[in-house]
């Protein structure tokens, strides 16, 4: 019976899918580029190329500089994570952090990317993470690929699985590993992908395999050339493209970087997939400005900018010779935006660890993204802080986020990272993993506090017919503006039946008798805001009075749409 609901589940994704694919899938422009789902139009060369950089900035922001007119809004809940969706605004934007658990860690284990997804067939929250080696198992290095599973998020459970028995070990390549769960793979056998860097501590190989259950995986059915650790994939679904996130150096004196690799297939993927660095290093060693890299393959994407800082510890800080970096970076797709997550490196290196016996510092930083390629940071602070200095805390060092964040409960997300105790050391208790919570779209808010305030959308244009808001005030209304710069009548802030007093992470707007744009379809409208003493989140449009959003729901969560969007559970009309 299990396997007939999942079969009915999946079938019902795959009807549902199709109808809002046409929507969010990229599209072709009257000169051939490609259009996005935003109705951002790609160049001719893509993925961009830019100089290799020889000082600390900021990723270029073109699709704010040149924004679509009118910017679709077809899918997803509509952030404002950055200015692309406002025109005119006198709210000031506020950027949240976690709230890190009071429970934390969860598990002892670390995840180190590897993946904490909810899988909506199965109701079942899933974590693979590294564990330590078994004793009664001698292959292996340092740590082994192994499995958790839990109802809540909160406390999870060890499996026991047959392919170690007495252990909940998956596989024992000893590699820093992405397990992602493909909620719209066609084929149930690769349902669940891993990409596992084997023999990777000084550089090695990339491997992929394919699982129907996570845990019994298919021998290695594509590799990569040789890459440097802490290189992982990620699926970006507005462009259908698999990318590798390539670790490099860059800068003088060299410092960790990201290098940029897309494909439509993973397989292929993986064997296009190789070391730059020689390029780079002869880039470094000459001071080269303005040089481009020559590989056909591989594009430079970006470093630490000039808004990161060093080591908390001023003497650290001292002994190490680089820049602030990019340890790793990992992203998904979360409503309308890739949601970047960096792993923001302070120091030390190897040396001065052992010197100090103490964790090298990694704290976590969020991006975003409109495009998949450029990133916008409007916080260099941590999302999810370190406790450095705190000999006791989990989270003191060296935190990691896991493939999948972030998962969506309930009005809440939930984020999982790995981290370490200060010193020096592996084993359990060292190396473990914790989590914390947001608000839902709760990245970014535009905020009146204790004041009024308006916001003036770009034009955009959608196909939906119900107006939500996630916002908190003691007074929200929004009218409707027409071509001609003008209130439209019947959808006027007098006509609003404003929110008021009210905290919603999903609310409805009216106005009247009037509850249905469907007559201002694929028609340039803006939508002014009127805020008092509150915060604004995200708007959309939605074609159900449920409000689902058609967007990308991060790595899933109960009671959403198996297909990983945000789409009716049942093909309910309205």
């Amino acid at each position: 019976m299990k396997k007939l609901l999942s079969a009915a589940c999946i079938l019902a994704g795959l009807l549902l899918l199709a109808v809002s694919c046409s929507q969010s899938g990229k599209e072709t422009g009257k000169d051939g580029r490609t259009v996005l789902y935003n109705g951002i139009e790609l160049p001719e060369v893509w993925p961009p190329r830019y100089p290799v950089p020889t000082e600390r900035k900021p990723m270029p922001l073109p699709y704010i500089d040149n924004k679509p007119d009118p910017i679709l809004i077809n899918v997803g809940r509509q952030l404002f994570v950055d200015d692309f969706l406002i025109g005119e605004t006198d709210l000031d934007r506020v950027c949240h952090h976690a709230h890190m658990y009071s429970g934390n860690p969860v598990i002892d284990g670390l995840t180190y990317s590897d993946g904490v997804w909810y899988d909506e067939l199965a109701g079942k929250f899933k974590m693979w993470y590294n564990a330590p080696r078994f004793p009664d198992y001698k292959k292996g290095d340092e740590s082994w690929n192994a499995y958790a599973e839990s109802d809540d998020g909160y406390h999870w459970n060890k499996v026991e699985q047959d392919v170690f028995p007495g252990t909940n070990v998956t596989d024992n390549l000893s590699g820093e590993q992405v397990v992602w769960l493909d909620k719209q793979e066609k084929d149930p056998a690769k349902r669940y992908k891993s990409v596992c860097g084997y023999t990777v501590r000084w550089g090695g190989s990339f491997i992929l395999q394919y699982s129907a259950d996570g845990i019994h995986w298919s021998p290695t059915v594509a590799n990569s050339g040789v890459i440097q650790d802490r290189s992982t994939m990620f699926y970006n679904p507005f462009t259908k493209k698999w990318v590798m996130s390539i670790r490099v150096c860059a800068l003088n004196p060299p410092t960790r970087a990201r290098a940029y690799i897309e494909d439509e297939s993973l397989e292929r993927l993986l064997t296009r997939t190789h070391s730059i660095q020689q390029e780079l290093d002869y880039v470094i060693r000459d001071s080269l400005e303005n040089y481009y890299l020559k590989d056909e393959d591989i594009a430079f994407w970006f470093t630490a900018d000039d808004q990161d800082t060093r080591h908390i510890d001023p003497v650290i800080a001292d002994l190490c010779p680089f820049a602030p970096a990019i340890y790793n970076f990992d992203a998904i797709a979360y409503e309308s935006i890739m949601l970047g997550e960096y792993a923001m490196y302070r120091g030390p290196e190897a040396d001065i660890m052992k010197k100090f016996n103490i964790w090298k510092l990694n704290e976590v930083g969020l991006g975003y993204s409109r495009d998949g390629f450029h990133f916008y940071r409007p916080d260099h602070t941590p999302f999810m802080p370190s406790a450095y200095g705190d000999t006791t805390a989990w989270n003191a060092a060296n935190m990691q986020v896991a493939a999948g964040n972030a998962l969506i409960v309930g009005d809440s997300l939930f984020f999982y990272a790995g981290g370490h105790k200060m010193r020096f050391g592996t084993g359990p208790e060292i190396q473990t993993t914790g989590m914390g919570t947001l608000r839902r779209d709760g990245f970014v808010s535009m905020d009146a506090p204790g004041r009024s305030g308006t916001l003036l959308t770009s034009p955009v244009s959608f196909d939906g017919k119900y107006f939500f808001v996630n916002a908190k005030a003691k007074e929200l209304a929004v009218e409707l503006i027409g071509a001609d710069g003008q209130p439209v009548k019947g959808f006027t802030k007098a006509d609003c039946v404003a929110m008021k007093d009210e905290d919603s992470t999903k609310y409805r707007i009216t106005w009247g008798k009037n509850a249905d744009l469907s007559r201002f379809r694929n028609k340039p409208v803006r939508f002014r805001f009127y805020l008092t003493d509150g915060s604004l989140y995200a708007f959309w449009v939605s074609p159900w009075k449920t409000g689902e959003s058609r967007g990308y729901t991060g790595g899933g969560g109960p009671g959403l749409h198996p297909s990983g969007m945000d789409l009716p559970v049942r093909n309910q009309r309205h």
